[in-house]
């Protein structure tokens, strides 16, 4: 069944009806449909969603591009539904349907792509782009997010010890925390950066949090041949080491701003049970 050539200007009807920040998205759509003659079937949307898969793309990616496809058949089945029989409709309603998100990785996934000490040292020491050797070891030494680094204000920074600088955190729902710096590192920050407002701002400008992101997943495979390496995944590896270095639960928690703790287990609680066997055994040592 090849229902797209029946309808007059298919591909145009498809541009027409995706919203311009998914132009990109949609075009590929478009393409894989055209490169691959398929029609205007359950197979399409699966075959879609399988390519994307392939691509080795993040979930939410993925499902931002399959979203794309399932609008546009939505859209064009609305519009022209007297081109189709029922069985067709019916075909058309059970893809529609039947394709699902794809869901996030599993926790043992994510943590397979933790960052150890040695690997951020490695980083560091190869990287040339002093920008974003800064900003990925201050990800991983304190744990925020990319956008909560990008926000954080001159202002924000207060010595509590002679090495040590605490520094205010917004977190979502402008949720207010502190986390740590050495004071070694806030002086290269300062000397590289060199602003007077924010802490992070090259040369008077504000990176995006994409162009931040960007960076650090190509230069890890560049550089030290991880794969597929968010930003995100450097404050999985700042939770990670606190708790390998012996800091509890509740205390990671605060750090990271996780509002449930719960959030905070369901990533680390491996971490913990195999910390506390550690501590058992050491007990059981002693007491012998």
């Amino acid at each position: 069944m090849r229902d797209l050539e029946k309808i007059k200007n298919i591909y145009d009807k498809i541009k027409s009806v995706i919203p311009k920040r998914y132009k990109y998205e949609g075009k590929q759509f478009i393409d894989f449909i055209k490169r691959n003659d398929l029609g205007f079937t359950f197979e399409t949307l699966e075959s879609w969603k399988d390519y994307l898969i392939k691509k080795d793309y993040k979930a939410r990616t993925i499902n931002k591009y399959l979203l794309v496809g399932k609008n546009a058949f939505k859209a064009v089945f609305s519009a022209n539904e007297d081109h189709f029989t029922v069985s067709q409709k019916n075909e058309i309603d059970r893809a529609l349907s039947e394709i699902k998100r794809v869901k996030e990785p599993k926790v043992n996934n994510i943590l397979s792509r933790i960052l150890s000490k040695e690997e951020i040292e490695l980083f560091i020491k190869l990287c040339k782009n002093t920008e974003i050797a800064l900003m990925l070891e201050f990800l991983y030494c304190t744990g925020c997010r990319v956008s909560e680094m990008l926000n954080i204000k001159q202002k924000d920074l207060e010595q509590i010890e002679p090495k040590i600088y605490s520094i205010r955190i917004l977190g979502k729902g402008l949720k207010e925390r502190y986390t740590y710096i050495s004071m070694e590192l806030l002086v290269r920050i300062k000397e590289f950066f060199n602003n007077t407002e924010y802490l992070f701002q090259y040369k008077g400008r504000r990176r995006s949090r994409s162009y931040v992101s960007m960076n650090i997943k190509r230069l890890c495979t560049k550089l030290i041949g991880k794969n597929n390496i968010s930003a995100h995944i450097l404050r999985h590896s700042f939770c990670t080491q606190s708790l390998e270095n012996g800091l509890s639960l509740e205390h990671v928690r605060i750090m990271a701003g996780h509002s449930d703790i719960q959030t905070t287990s369901k990533y680390y609680s491996h971490i913990i049970v195999k910390q506390s066997q550690f501590l058992n055994v050491n007990n059981i040592l002693h007491a012998t």
